[in-house]
């Protein structure tokens, strides 16, 4: 799997999934990211939250 930074990704977020767009890398390890809904800052953690590739969307790419 390859992320790079502002690719789009469905991310598993506390037992629900959210579109969000990869801003930065954390100092604390994982990235930052912007939830393409809402346009919260989040955390991914680890790269397994990163569930699949979406576009601007949300919607799946094929």
């Amino acid at each position: 799997m390859s992320i790079k930074l502002g690719q789009c990704w469905i991310a598993r977020l506390s037992k629900s999934e959210i579109a969000v767009r990869l801003d930065d890398y954390s100092p604390k390890g994982g990235w930052t990211a912007r939830s393409l809904s809402h346009g919260r800052r989040v955390w991914i953690r680890q790269p397994d939250q990163l569930i699949r590739r979406c576009d601007e969307n949300g919607l799946h790419l094929v």
